[in-house]
């Protein structure tokens, strides 16, 4: 039986607040073996169908678009501003046909969803009925990740200080962000005030509170 990658490790991951959390980016179906255009087409409705039964918005690549490698689709689904990436693939060079599915948060590079399926002696219509399951499986388990949510919540003294995530302008304090799990770089700046910069790592699925005292800017 072949084995199906379903690798998608980033290196170009997106900020935490410029990704919409509910999208996800679909590049085409990768198909092994032989399966045409039509065949292709009628999975791609399938997989719409489940789409449109949940939450999320399902982002396709712009029409002139077309990357032959993973990382081209990385960089087109982070100028969409999608958080997430789904690799859809079939393998159809065994009699035992196989399909997966793989989901990356691009906040951090992290593979949180990864679903295999085998069909046996598959015709065109098991094919679509399985990728129709396996896409709905694969949904339920993106449902539960993006459930979880990782906050920080910064207030400061004074009140009113400009907070900057990771490079990133993100209002005044008090505020509440959801972040990406992980290390992040937080400065606090306010007129008259010393600029605070402070290192955190945020655990997934906790809320982090920081109440931050400024100092006065020494007088010259």
């Amino acid at each position: 039986m072949n084995t199906v990658s379903l690798a998608l490790v980033s290196s170009l991951l997106l900020s935490p607040a410029s990704a919409a959390p509910k999208s996800v980016y679909r590049p085409p179906i990768s198909v092994v073996g032989e399966l045409s255009e039509t065949e292709v087409q009628a999975l791609r409705v399938r997989v719409d169908e489940e789409f449109a039964r949940t939450e999320f918005e399902s982002v396709s690549p712009l029409p002139l678009v077309s990357c032959t490698n993973e990382e081209c689709w990385r960089s087109e689904a982070q100028s969409a501003g999608s958080r997430y990436i789904a690799s859809i693939v079939v393998n159809t060079s065994d009699a035992d046909q196989q399909l997966a599915i793989g989901i990356v948060d691009l906040t951090d590079g992290s593979t949180v969803v990864e679903v295999e399926r085998t069909c046996e002696l598959c015709g065109r219509d098991e094919r679509l009925d399985a990728t129709a399951d396996l896409s709905a499986t694969a949904l339920r388990k993106l449902q539960s990740h993006a459930a979880v949510t990782t906050a920080v919540v910064v207030d400061s003294l004074p009140t009113g200080a400009r907070v900057v995530l990771d490079g990133e302008d993100m209002g005044t304090t008090p505020l509440r962000l959801e972040v990406s799990p992980g290390a992040h770089t937080m400065e606090l700046s306010a007129d008259g005030h010393d600029t605070f910069s402070q290192a955190i790592d945020i655990d997934r699925g906790t809320t982090e509170s920081l109440r931050l005292r400024l100092s006065a800017t020494a007088p010259p």
